[in-house]
């Protein structure tokens, strides 16, 4: 519901120049509401002046308080979100109706989202929602004609206030959000909570060069490393396939076919089982081709981070609350939902008003991403997963409803062309591509219109007031991590109690979590480090990565009342690592080549684990051997594989690799001819990030007008000044006026 961002920032008049700027400075002392309207906008996107959210919020409360709609929005937006102000819905929902009642689209939009969600005190009152997007969309609010017609389609227009859920069922709600220059990441995760980090050796980057000539692309791919094709053919040789435990014929009002079924035990519950159901060609391979035309050819996707594991989706939504946002799509999708997933799943789950709220397509590219860690879709009440260009990769879509620190519980699902994969909130899965390149389409249902209009999850209250510990461990972490960055609706008194629970009945997940939560001490829990390491030992022995991983970074940093211990730490991390997680290849690969006290660095090792996460998709091993490659330390040197694995990482989202790419593509570097707009896109995304050297080199790029931009000092010494403030050397020299600047 409110996972598009508010239409509320309005941008700043003319270019945003330094006279601009002045001229906003000079109008907004003298009290001009939509100065200081237009000076907060600058301040809270960073446009001419350093991002500062406390003075965005400070100009627009002066606007607001005058009256200025826009403002008033923008207020409410940074109240929703804590931005520059404590989080607090209240304020955020009595300045949204202030804008509103002026008539701006974005303040009736964005009180909607409060009635349908039931933010900020206010009960969910659908039909006002509904009033809301209907002035808002007939002033042009694109997103509100999205929501109107999701409201209506739940009979919302009928007048009928909806009472507010019970309980604090605000966990999964998307929250609105404030058009900010960078997105702020999702919490981790409960079921694998972060360690400490561990600072790896720094690489410089490569300077820029005064470029020669502009050229086309000439990137090549990488295929010289049989060591890595080597142990991609160990892989696939030890892929277990999913066993079907029974098969029979289904006939639906427009398919017939076969219906598989897999079952696995369920923890805690005598007899129980998750289950998983494969309907063989439930597409046709005319709507299969058209999906993956559409795909392959027309989609730009998402790069934002992911929920799971807080790297770049390459996912593209092509359904939200409902509506269909790509007509070709449309055309295909509407019959395989209509006449045969949603029959299926009401009909299998018991569910007679189930809808598919959102519907995405995911892509798995040998420079972007490999790997879908396991996880659980807790938002959903059923996921299903349409098999597309089957026979072009090698793994795909897998179960793990057993952990085992050596992956070989995992189960990958034999998933055909038009195949239909369907299963319930409580089976444990992910995606590994071995090789090749891999799409898919993923369908997420909830069990009403209702749930998503609000994204709830009911079905977790019903089913854990069961003793389901699937259900328990799921609202535990729903309560423990609240909604929005700031855990609005979070109860981790309650979460806590639930997780033990589940633990109790032997919930894996549930364990490791619970040891966090005494790590740290919280929930009502005392800080208690051996109480961390039982709860983290037990799950340990059931074979968990996340829980292996936080013994071996317990051991690495003496914490949790132990010594600090490398040997300890290293025997735990490649057990982890054995099992795939990505995190504890890496921290092996820091430890070898940096060593510890009684462990020597082995540089072999650290290699190997290295080129292990780095194959995977882990953003800073792929840069780090890249600058290894670069410079010739720890590994071959060798331009071409530096360039290869820079490009890798930076399209994993690594500032670091995006500004050694762009280097590479600013001198002709590794193969890659001479490219200054290409070189200005990569030092652009660095800078953003706030990588102090992207910020020093795209200085450069203005000062000395290349890449198509104008010459333009006043950009120059701002991005100057950002990068000089974290320390950059040579940018403080450019400031000065020294001889890597300007002319």
């Amino acid at each position: 519901l409110g996972d598009a961002p508010l239409d509320a920032v309005c941008a700043l008049p003319a270019s945003g120049s330094a006279m601009d700027l002045r001229l906003l400075e000079r109008e907004s002392e003298l009290g001009n509401a939509e100065a200081q309207s237009a000076l907060g906008t600058a301040f809270l996107l960073g446009e001419g002046v350093p991002q500062d959210a406390g003075r965005a919020a400070t100009l627009f409360e002066r606007a607001a308080g005058q009256g200025e709609a826009r403002a008033q929005c923008n207020l409410g937006a940074m109240y929703a979100q804590g931005i520059g102000v404590p989080l607090d819905y209240a304020e955020a929902t009595k300045w949204y109706a202030l804008s509103a009642e002026q008539g701006d689209a974005d303040g009736l939009y964005n009180l909607a989202v409060v009635f349908a969600q039931g933010l900020g005190g206010s009960a969910k009152d659908l039909a006002r929602a509904a009033e809301l997007c209907r002035k808002a969309a007939a002033k042009g609010q694109q997103k509100a004609k999205l929501l109107l017609k999701s409201l209506e389609v739940s009979g919302a227009s009928a007048g009928a206030s909806q009472r507010p859920a019970a309980g604090n069922d605000t966990t999964s709600r998307a929250r609105p959000e404030l058009m900010a220059p960078s997105p702020m990441a999702p919490p981790p995760p409960a079921s694998a909570p972060a360690p400490p980090p561990v600072v790896p050796c720094a690489v410089a980057p490569v300077p820029v060069a005064e470029p020669v000539a502009e050229g086309a692309d000439a990137l090549r791919d990488d295929h010289r490393h049989g060591q890595q094709r080597q142990r991609e053919d160990q892989h696939k040789q030890a892929v277990n396939l999913c066993s079907f435990c029974s098969s029979r014929s289904l006939e639906l009002p427009s398919w017939r076919g076969e219906e598989d079924e897999a079952r696995f035990p369920k923890p805690g519950v005598e007899n129980g089982s998750r289950r998983l159901f494969v309907l063989r060609a439930l597409a046709t391979e005319a709507e299969v081709s058209s999906i993956l035309e559409v795909a392959q050819m027309s989609l730009e996707f998402n790069v934002d981070n992911d929920s799971v594991d807080q790297r770049p989706t390459y996912e593209r939504y092509v359904v939200q609350i409902g509506q269909y946002l790509h007509a070709d799509l449309e055309r295909v999708l509407r019959p395989i939902v209509e006449e045969r997933l949603l029959p299926y799943v009401r009909e299998k789950y018991n569910a007679p008003d189930a809808v598919v709220c959102t519907v995405l397509i995911r892509r798995y590219l040998p420079d972007e991403r490999r790997v879908h860690p396991t996880h659980l879709d807790g938002h959903a009440f059923c996921t299903a997963v349409l098999g597309l260009n089957v026979g072009e990769f090698d793994g795909g879509l897998y179960v793990q409803p057993d952990s085992d620190g050596a992956g070989q519980k995992r189960q990958f699902v034999d998933l055909g062309r038009g195949d239909l994969a369907v299963h319930q909130y409580d089976l444990p899965h992910g995606v590994r591509v071995f090789s090749g390149r891999r799409y898919s389409i993923i369908f997420w249902i909830k069990d009403c219109i209702q749930s998503c209009l609000t994204n709830d999850t009911p079905w977790y209250e019903s089913a854990a007031a069961t003793g389901d510990p699937d259900a328990l461990a799921a609202l535990a972490q729903k309560l423990s991590r609240g909604m929005g960055r700031d855990g609005v609706g979070s109860d981790v008194h309650k979460a806590a109690a639930l997780y033990r629970r589940a633990a109790d009945m032997g919930h894996v997940d549930a364990m490791t979590n619970l040891g966090v939560l005494c790590e740290v001490g919280t929930g009502g829990l005392p800080k208690d480090g051996a109480e961390a390491l039982k709860w983290f030992r037990k799950a340990a022995g059931n074979g968990d990565s996340t829980a292996l991983r936080l013994l071996g970074v317990a051991h690495a940093n003496g914490t949790c009342g132990l010594r600090v211990d490398a040997g300890e730490a290293v025997r735990w991390l490649t057990r982890a690592a054995e099992g795939e997680d990505l995190e504890a290849m890496y921290l092996l690969s820091v430890i070898h080549r940096q060593g510890s006290p009684g462990w020597p660095p082995d540089p072999a090792q650290a290699s190997e684990w290295l080129r292990r996460a780095a194959d995977m998709g882990h953003p800073e091993a792929q840069y780090l051997l890249g600058a290894g490659h670069h410079t010739g330390e720890g590994a071959e040197r060798d331009l071409a594989s530096a360039a290869l694995w820079f490009r890798r990482a930076a399209q994993n989202g690594s500032a670091a690799a995006q500004c050694n790419l762009g280097a590479f593509r600013a001198q002709g570097l590794g193969g890659l001819e001479v490219d200054l707009r290409e070189a200005l896109r990569w030092y652009t995304l660095s800078a953003e990030r706030g990588n102090a050297d992207g910020q020093h080199n795209l200085a450069l790029m203005h000062a000395r007008g290349l890449g198509g931009l104008p010459c333009d000092a006043g950009e120059a010494r701002l991005l100057a000044a950002l990068a000089a403030a974290q320390g950059h050397v040579e940018a403080a020299e450019l400031l000065r006026g020294g001889p890597r600047s300007a002319g």
